[in-house]
């Protein structure tokens, strides 16, 4: 029943354009089942003609193969902390449990809230195979034939266990569009290192241009072309560019730039308003970006004004070098890694890549990516290097992205609001029940902070908890929320939110901004942010009487929590003082990353009437 529920309510978010697209593709997928019943290796031959002489160019991908910054070894890391060398050849692994993903047809794979197996987003993880790009680098580097003997072995492993069309790898366009660019760059450093097996290459080529073939064929439209159309137009043009395929250049350009205004507010902010998503799209356009100028073509004349606009935003929300202040979905994912290991920081890598891309410096490069190192000459970056940084140490709002940013004097405690729209488009898939929500971070470490994510695909209650309005810093009134859950990532009823007044001044920043949600209430939250102490005041007035809720997530590392009558103390960094209602403190479930869950304090303040002040200010040694 609550299946056929979730079917009734998807097809209420979709027009009837989009029924009849819809209808269409699974026609195509039948025919294709049946014409791949048969299980083919995706590199076994081309099954279906580009229709030019295409052949794979290395360097039409932009690689600096004199790059001399570089480690000599491949460490692959997996989601939610697994260890690859266990799951190295366990490509239907289901991760959160024993069980395995089916192989049958992917068309008839049903990969959603599959509690018996297990999370899909961490088995594609490593079908992605980020690993076949790091080891192809290695050979590169090290000409050590043991790490072209593991490419082999991984690659002719998986070619013979994931048969085109079947098994959990092939169930999203957008995992196929990944394992696109991956292969291609993997192919790129086969094919600099001049190996003598050509068979190798040949196959490689072969996987690439069936794997972008079926893109192209069954690529996201209407309520689904989110970020994972950015994705895969991307590996599209890239693709296009590397093998001399022209429609492949202008299908993926011009979707792009039709793209761009349609997924990105005027001010930059990514309308999926999810940080992470606005970093994954940005890193799309970029690497994009990068292939069409090492071509020694313009790029498309709306590109650099608003890939600007998306990179001072991305820049604006960092706290560090390394960390920012996030809101919304974060699934850790990433189109490009030629650096490996735990301490990659996506945000780090875009900042960086925008910077090559566009000829300004959003990023300290206190800490060079090795990505850019692959992409660009060491005269290019130190070019970049010698400017001065893009100043983002003020205060700034994104009123049409439904973001302010607050910074205090000295740059060490940073606030950020969120006054946005829960989402993208009529399914809003990556949005979180946080209107008017809050975070605060000091010194780079979250304070008050999200809840994060969870996991996809499988433990929908845990889901739903760390996206609803009770699991983030804002008001919940008479036990209802601002939107309506429809399904792990699908929302019905919305609030409507709106920013009133931003002032930003040198020592006292004010951001209002009202909400209405299910209660049908408006709700008026104001900040009031000394910059020079730093405290924070919040002044929440509702438009009738009623019983609220505000919540408090302070993030793991406030681990010393303690409440007496209207006050908390957090660890000696921080004190919360309501003005009225009951306040209470207890202990919930936290996701600092991807498939990672711990502890956390949570405080609320329950409450009744038409108003409330909550002081936040720094303890005094």
């Amino acid at each position: 029943m609550a299946r056929l529920r979730w079917y009734i309510d998807r097809l209420k978010a979709m027009n009837c354009p989009e029924v009849a697209w819809r209808v269409k593709q699974k026609i195509v997928s039948r025919k294709e089942q049946f014409r791949f019943s048969r299980h083919q290796a995706v590199s076994s031959r081309l099954f279906w003609e580009t229709g030019c002489d295409s052949r794979f160019d290395h360097a039409r991908l932009g690689l600096n193969f004199d790059n001399g910054n570089t480690s000599h070894k491949t460490d692959i890391c997996l989601l939610g902390n697994y260890d690859y060398a266990e799951y190295m050849l366990r490509w239907h692994a289901g991760f959160n449990t024993s069980a395995e993903w089916p192989l049958i047809p992917s068309a008839a794979l049903n990969y959603r809230q599959r509690d018996d197996i297990g999370d899909a987003r961490l088995n594609w993880e490593l079908n992605r195979q980020h690993q076949l790009a790091l080891l192809a680098r290695e050979y590169y580097v090290s000409r050590d034939g043991s790490a072209l003997m593991t490419f082999r072995k991984i690659f002719d492993d998986w070619n013979e266990k994931n048969p085109f069309l079947h098994g959990i790898s092939w169930t999203s366009t957008m995992e196929v569009a990944i394992r696109a660019v991956n292969q291609m760059f993997a192919l790129a450093f086969i094919q600099a290192a001049d190996i003598e097996d050509r068979q190798l290459s040949k196959r490689l080529e072969t996987s690439v241009l069936n794997c972008v073939n079926y893109v192209c064929r069954h690529y996201s439209r209407y309520s689904s072309a989110n970020n994972h159309l950015l994705v895969e137009m991307a590996a599209v043009g890239m693709a296009g560019y590397a093998f001399g395929i022209p429609r492949w250049k202008t299908l993926a350009i011009e979707t792009l730039t039709g793209q761009l205004p349609r997924q990105t507010f005027p001010d930059g902010v990514n309308r999926e308003v999810s940080l992470h998503y606005h970093s994954f799209a940005l890193e799309a356009y970029l690497l994009m970006a990068h292939v069409i100028k090492s071509s020694g073509e313009k790029l498309p004349a709306s590109w650099p004004p608003m890939l600007d606009r998306m990179a001072r935003f991305l820049a604006s929300s960092m706290v560090s070098d390394s960390c920012a202040i996030e809101f919304g979905d974060n699934d850790d994912g990433k189109i490009l890694d030629l650096e490996g290991g735990d301490a990659f920081c996506h945000y780090s890598y875009v900042l960086q890549l925008a910077s090559l891309v566009l000829d300004k410096k959003y990023h300290s490069f206190d800490i060079e990516s090795e990505n850019i190192s692959w992409l660009f000459s060491r005269n290019a970056i130190d070019a970049i290097k010698s400017m001065t940084q893009v100043d983002t140490t003020q205060s700034v709002t994104f009123p049409d992205g439904g973001y302010s940013i607050l910074r205090s004097r000295d740059n060490k405690t940073v606030v950020a609001i969120d006054h946005a729209p829960l989402g993208f488009g009529s399914i809003a898939a990556h949005g979180h029940d946080d209107a008017l929500s809050f975070q605060l971070y000091h010194e780079g470490v979250p304070v008050f902070g999200d809840p994060g994510t969870g996991v996809y695909h499988c433990g929908l209650p845990l889901r739903n908890k760390l996206r609803d309005s009770l699991h983030h810093n804002t008001v919940t009134i008479n036990g209802v929320g601002g939107a309506e859950m429809l399904g792990a990532f699908l929302w019905g009823r919305r609030p409507d939110t709106s920013l009133y007044i931003s002032d930003l001044t040198r020592d006292l920043d004010t951001v209002i901004a009202d909400t209405t949600g299910l209660s049908g209430i408006r709700h008026r939250r104001k900040f009031t942010f000394d910059k020079v102490t730093p405290a924070l005041i919040i002044d929440d007035e509702f438009e009738h009487e009623c019983e609220w809720i505000a919540t408090f997530v302070l993030s793991p590392e406030m681990k010393d929590v303690t409440v007496e009558n209207d006050r908390a103390d957090i660890s000696n960094l921080f004190s919360l003082t309501t003005s009225s209602g009951i306040l209470t403190v207890e202990k919930d479930t936290y996701s600092p990353r991807y498939g990672i869950l711990t502890q956390c304090h949570i405080l609320r303040i329950k409450g009744h009437g038409r108003e409330n002040s909550i002081i936040i200010e720094p303890i005094k040694p």
